[in-house]
């Protein structure tokens, strides 16, 4: 039991530590109005990984399963609603998005060459998504290995 409680706290860690490097990737994507933000990432990362800690082991992966699906489908929309519309994600720009067909997601996608991707916010989401899968890979089999 206590060699799953360390898994669970370094799968919490790594979310915290990528979630921090996710933030402040979309900050420094968009202009913000106050100076407070890389603060409010911190704080908001924090109280998430602490309300993590509580999560019963039985279901703590599938909870971080969905919590890291929907955290990086949200920064990969907030991306493509930065390169339309100029503006992060919003209630006006989820409205655009569901008014997206299938098309236009397409076009956007098809839009980048290969070096607008290299240079640009999305491939460092997709990078940091990659690293954070490998990195819950890799620490998963060492922790299997020590079982």
């Amino acid at each position: 039991m206590k060699k799953l409680t360390q898994n669970k706290t370094t799968t919490i860690l790594l979310f915290a530590i990528f979630q921090i490097l996710l933030g402040i990737v979309l900050i420094s994507s968009e202009e913000h109005e106050y100076e407070h933000t890389i603060w409010q990432l911190v704080f908001d990362t924090t109280l998430i990984c602490g309300i993590m800690t509580f999560i019963p082991n039985r279901i703590f992966n599938i909870a971080h399963a969905v919590w890291f699906i929907l955290v990086y489908s949200t920064a990969i929309i907030d991306i493509y609603c930065i390169d339309i519309t100029g503006t992060g994600l919003s209630y006006k720009t989820i409205k655009l998005i569901l008014h997206t067909n299938t098309d236009e997601i397409a076009d956007f996608f098809h839009s980048f060459s290969i070096t607008n991707i290299f240079n640009s916010n999305l491939f460092t989401i997709l990078a940091l998504l990659l690293l954070h899968g490998l990195c819950l890979k890799y620490t998963q089999r060492i922790y299997t290995s020590l079982l």
